[in-house]
């Protein structure tokens, strides 16, 4: 299991991404509030490839 944490919103708020060895991932708490913030976690999906 990887987990991965981003910190986004200017209040900041916890974002997990939990994925394994199949590259199915799980998205927790996204809280994305800024383009750069969903730009950010789209480039970690896109660059694990990650479902």
């Amino acid at each position: 299991m990887k987990i991965k944490k981003f910190e986004f919103n200017m209040f900041p708020v916890n974002c997990y991404v939990l994925s394994d060895e199949t590259k199915e991932a799980v998205i927790i708490d996204a809280g994305c509030f800024y383009e750069e913030e969903k730009q950010a976690l789209k480039r970690y999906i896109d660059s694990n490839n990650l479902t």
